[in-house]
């Protein structure tokens, strides 16, 4: 099951597929989402790992051109979002309930 991790940009939210189609970025407006911020996304960390993913998938994307660096990739790829399901897996534990 594909995990969604939201990154806000101006006027439009970009999220980043993790899963069997990682690096499949979707833009949506800003209007069309639902604005529920949730305790991970108030953490100064998770927009750091999320801009660490987006770079992550860049240089994922440029390393599979070469030969021999698929495996590199995916592991860069799956690192990055393990960063970022982390922290919110560790902020939703001592989330307010």
């Amino acid at each position: 099951m594909p995990v969604r991790v939201p990154v806000r940009v101006p006027d439009l939210r970009i999220c980043v597929t993790a899963g069997a189609n990682f690096g499949v970025l979707e833009r949506t407006s800003v209007r069309e989402v639902r604005m529920q911020q949730f305790d991970h996304e108030k953490l100064d960390a998770y927009g750091i790992a999320i801009d660490f993913v987006i770079s992550a998938e860049a240089i994922a994307q440029g390393a599979t051109r070469g030969e021999g660096h698929g495996d590199l990739a995916d592991q860069l790829r799956r690192a990055s979002t393990s960063i970022v399901l982390n922290l919110a897996e560790g902020a939703g534990e001592y989330a307010s309930k």
